[in-house]
């Protein structure tokens, strides 16, 4: 039987976990190593759940640099990523 991703959805909602709750008080190299780590098993292992999790965070996180950002967008194919930084360069938001 195949997995699919409303399967991975629902085991990773069972875990509960809450990226904005959970992060709140943890530094941000903690933050962006497990992101790293995330996305690494995610991609790895074919998990789009979880790439798709991460990289949302990543969208919508004001505490991570453009810079970084760009590294997981490029080193994990994350093409939204990819898009919203592309615009954000071409209008000169920093």
């Amino acid at each position: 039987k195949t997995a699919t991703s409303k399967h991975f959805s629902k085991k990773i909602d069972d875990l509960g976990y809450n990226f904005e709750k959970n992060h709140q008080f943890t530094n941000l190299e903690t933050l962006v190593q497990n992101l790293d780590y995330l996305l690494d098993v995610g991609y790895r292992y074919e998990i789009p759940y979880v790439v798709y999790l991460c990289e949302q965070f990543l969208i919508s996180s004001a505490d991570i640099k453009i810079v970084k950002k760009l590294s997981f967008a490029e080193k994990y194919k994350l093409s939204r990523l990819q898009v919203l930084l592309i615009v954000l360069f071409s209008t000169g938001v920093k």
